[in-house]
């Protein structure tokens, strides 16, 4: 533990050489699986590094090339993409870029730029604890830290509508989670219909409002 007066991170990077494998960091796309992990056990979950440093939760497994460091103030280890390839531009002097990029990583991704079957079905599992518990600062680390895709977002999306967390469902929606998700093994039945159900008229007009084109509830 480092003095009161001394740095209050420890920076560090792993083999930057393979960070990228054929694809640019901007892309926020899949990188080379050459990696450095703080997970424990076998059910890790793919980081999803950003531009600006994130906390790793316990079962992230990150790619080796990125920046890591120590953050003494939290007592956690975090993550970026290392500014110094591909003439990648630091952020942390640019105020109004960082609020950008931050804003610009609580989305969804596509299916296509997921890390397979076995890590959207974790991810969804982890989305779905914290909805259940209705933990919105969780909800948008998991979005902005996991490889999260309308399959693991919509049945999120569904829970939180079920129990009530209005905020959670206002973070999910704005992430671009789809309110007509079909779930899986519930005859076509949506959030929307769990909205309607629970009689939430509030969840309900937030689900309409959010849907992807008019008449699209008439749809489901």
């Amino acid at each position: 533990v480092p003095a009161k007066n001394e740095h209050k991170f420890l920076t560090f990077r792993i083999h930057p050489e393979r960070v990228m494998g054929n694809v640019s960091p901007a892309a926020n796309t899949k990188i080379n699986c050459n990696a450095f992990t703080a997970a424990r056990g076998k059910d890790h979950i793919y980081f999803r590094p950003q531009l600006f440093y994130q906390p790793l939760f316990e079962e992230h497994l990150a790619d080796a090339g990125l920046e890591f460091r120590m953050n003494f103030s939290t007592g956690s280890n975090e993550a970026r993409f290392n500014p110094n390839i591909e003439g990648l531009e630091a952020i942390d002097s640019c105020p109004d870029r960082l609020k950008s990029k931050k804003a610009a990583a609580l989305h969804l991704i596509p299916k296509d730029q997921a890390r397979g079957a076995v890590d959207i079905s974790r991810v969804r599992s982890k989305l779905i604890l914290a909805c259940t518990w209705g933990e919105v600062e969780l909800v948008k680390q998991i979005i902005c830290t996991c490889w999260v895709t309308s399959e693991a977002a919509g049945p999120a999306l569904a829970e939180a509508c079920a129990r009530g967390h209005l905020n959670v469902i206002k973070i999910l929606l704005k992430a671009g989670t789809p309110p007509n998700y079909k779930l899986a093994g519930q005859n076509g039945k949506t959030p929307l219909h769990i909205c309607c159900e629970t009689g939430n008229m509030e969840q309900c007009e937030l689900l309409l409002e959010a849907m992807p084109f008019a008449g699209a509830a008439y749809t489901i």
